[in-house]
């Protein structure tokens, strides 16, 4: 419920005033935000929106292409029947026995960050557009069949009532952020990636439908995918834990006993990795739009040329995991004890996306005019006075409290 809520009133919001921005702008996150400051009037160092979300999106792509890793690895395994008969520990053992293989990790963030390279350098058009219009519906068709399966196999009734049952006495402030931090990250929110897509909208599109679609569908994959994992997890009389635990160690122990475990379980993370991918090619995106802003070369080699360094960033996730283990970079305050990877995780995740959130919200809203913001939405007064106050007033306030509350000053 908390998910929700964050989703369609405080990110909803937020999205469509990143989308204005990128439209009234034209360029990159960078360059739209400088350029719609001036115009206004403002100074142009509300471009550190922009700048915060560039480096976020370089610092979370560097280390999302090594998860990545994972779920290439798996499609592997379970394609080859490793998992079968499987048992707690012996799952353990392989994801321990794969992030202590930094060889093998390497080589599959090569080419994971190659498959993002190539379909950003095809370009708006023929690399994004093409590739998501081809995959999202697939995605789609393949995530439905998994809920059918897992509503006849699994325990569709204890996974349901796990998902949609409300426990208000297991609620904690812990549970609301994290609430809020998945429904920032999963959207996508506060790193420029809709400042960026916005730049690539016409005049005539109508913003607050298209955010919509987005926020919805983004949302309807979450409860979906937890449709898919949670009956088929009761059924095995597994008990659910939480992040890469969930993915990586939980659903294949709980695919593993199940008909057609082999196939099914490969079919799910051919799935996982299709939306990894259209992440990942986002967050280039981001990127490489900022680097086109400047000129002087063409898509490819500047794809090619963020992707590498992006590449050489991540290798030191992939040796979070086994060398480096125990090389903390940022041995104090919130990130005492935090490997390389915990610390970009951190940053990203903690901080830059929510300060992003905060500035986007105020900048929409007490810098562009608010006759413009209701221009560029084309809806009526009433509707565009709520979002205004959605965007520049509400947003800001309860991202702001959730910032405070995950650095600890509340």
């Amino acid at each position: 419920m908390i998910y929700l809520a964050t989703c369609f009133l405080l990110i909803l919001p937020l999205l469509v005033a990143e989308v204005v921005i990128g439209r009234r702008g034209g360029l990159s996150a960078i360059g739209s935000t400088v350029k719609v400051a001036r115009d206004n009037g403002a100074p142009a160092a509300w471009g550190i929106i922009g700048v915060m979300g560039v480096l976020a999106a370089f610092m979370i792509l560097s280390f999302y292409s090594v998860i990545g890793v994972w779920v290439i690895d798996y499609v592997v395994e379970l394609a080859g029947g490793a998992f079968m008969g499987a048992t707690k520990e012996s799952v353990g053992a392989q994801l321990g026995a794969l992030v202590g293989d930094p060889v093998k990790m390497t080589v599959f963030h090569a080419a994971f960050m190659a498959i993002t390279v190539w379909i950003v350098a095809a370009g708006v058009k023929g690399g994004l557009e093409t590739f998501n219009s081809l995959v999202m519906p697939i995605l789609f068709a393949m995530l439905i069949a998994m809920v059918i399966y897992a509503a006849i196999e699994g325990d569709w009734a204890k996974g349901m009532a796990f998902l949609f049952e409300p426990r208000f006495d297991k609620l904690t402030w812990g549970g609301v952020l994290a609430a809020v931090g998945q429904g920032f990250f999963s959207i996508g929110f506060g790193i420029g990636v809709f400042i960026t897509f916005g730049s690539y909208l016409k005049g005539d599109g109508n913003i607050v439908p298209n955010a919509a679609i987005i926020a919805t569908s983004d949302t309807l994959v979450a409860i979906l995918t937890g449709c898919v994992i949670f009956p088929i997890v009761f059924a095995q009389g597994l008990q659910p834990g939480a992040g890469p635990g969930l993915m990586f160690q939980t659903s294949p122990l709980a695919f593993a006993g199940l008909p057609g475990a082999q196939y099914v379980s490969t079919f799910f993370f051919i799935l996982i990795f299709f939306a990894a991918v259209t992440s990942s090619i986002s967050l280039l995106e981001i990127v490489v739009a900022r680097a086109e802003d400047r000129g002087g070369q063409n898509r490819v080699a500047l794809s090619v040329g963020v992707g590498f360094a992006a590449w050489v960033l991540g290798l030191g996730t992939v040796l979070s995991f086994n060398h480096w283990e125990n090389f903390y970079p940022l041995d104090f305050g919130p990130f005492a004890g935090k490997s390389l990877f915990d610390v970009l995780d951190t940053l990203t995740n903690n901080y830059m996306l929510p300060i992003g959130g905060i500035l986007i919200g105020l900048f929409t809203g007490w810098v562009i005019p608010r006759a413009t913001f209701k221009a560029e939405l084309g809806v009526s007064d009433a509707f565009a006075t709520l979002l205004w106050v959605l965007i520049a007033v509400v947003s800001p306030a309860a991202i702001t409290i959730m910032f405070l509350f995950n650095a600890s000053i509340l």
